[in-house]
């Protein structure tokens, strides 16, 4: 997937008569930042929950926590 990014890059670069450079990030996602309130506000509304376990699912949440109060929850009824 990287090389076909890169060729892409290099393709629109060259389409539009500019450059392009391109960098690795490393650890470019951060881990998720707790919100010990809303959390505690969560267990009060639904009177306790059932919390799942750490998933090998991949997204963009994480960052978001960095940016605004946000939690991820399950509830078992």
């Amino acid at each position: 997937m990287r090389d076909r990014f890169e060729n892409i890059a290099r393709g629109a670069a060259l389409m539009t008569d500019t450059s392009v450079e391109i960098k690795e990030i490393p650890n470019a996602s951060k881990p998720g930042r707790p919100n010990g309130e809303l959390n505690k506000l969560f267990m009060e509304l639904t009177g306790g929950a059932q919390w799942l376990g750490r998933s090998r699912a991949s997204s963009d949440f994480s960052d978001v926590t960095w940016e605004i109060p946000a939690m991820q929850a399950y509830h078992h009824q």
